[in-house]
């Protein structure tokens, strides 16, 4: 049994040192392509019944974004937004989102940015009026 858990042991160590090299290594293999990657957002929010929830990111153009949500219970309207856009649906205008996935519990997604500036998440829950949502965010950001 003791051989067991140190065979365990050893390879959750290994696995855990080989990951924390691979993540602080300045990219892809070999040929100093300098892609490096930053984790950006890794929460989970609480979004009450009949309320939205924000999150904004600074982000440079040519920054490719990636990432996903999953929703404890139920689903979610989550969007990606410029801050022109996000402004816009802020206002009740019409609002072109990067990202749109509807009464979602769950998705992935990604996009390069255009522009830099700031960039908004929105957990949307404004459509269900008694039930409060846990979303789990991930995102990072390949530059």
């Amino acid at each position: 049994m003791k051989k067991n858990y140190f065979l365990i042991s050893f390879i959750c160590f290994f696995s855990l040192f080989l990951a924390c090299k691979q993540e602080g290594s300045s990219g892809g293999g070999g040929g100093g392509g300098g892609q490096r990657e930053k984790v950006l957002i890794d929460t989970e929010y609480y979004v009450s019944p009949g309320s939205y929830r924000t999150v904004s990111l600074s982000l440079s153009a040519g920054n490719e974004i990636s990432g996903y949500f999953s929703v404890r219970s139920y689903d979610i309207n989550f969007y990606i937004f410029n801050e022109v856009n996000y402004y816009k649906w802020k206002s009740g205008e019409a609002a072109n989102g990067i990202i749109v996935k509807n009464r979602s519990s769950y998705s992935t997604f990604s996009f390069t940015v255009s522009t830099s500036g700031y960039y908004y998440i929105v957990l949307d829950n404004t459509y269900s009026i008694l039930t409060g949502k846990y979303v789990y965010v991930y995102v990072k950001a390949v530059y």
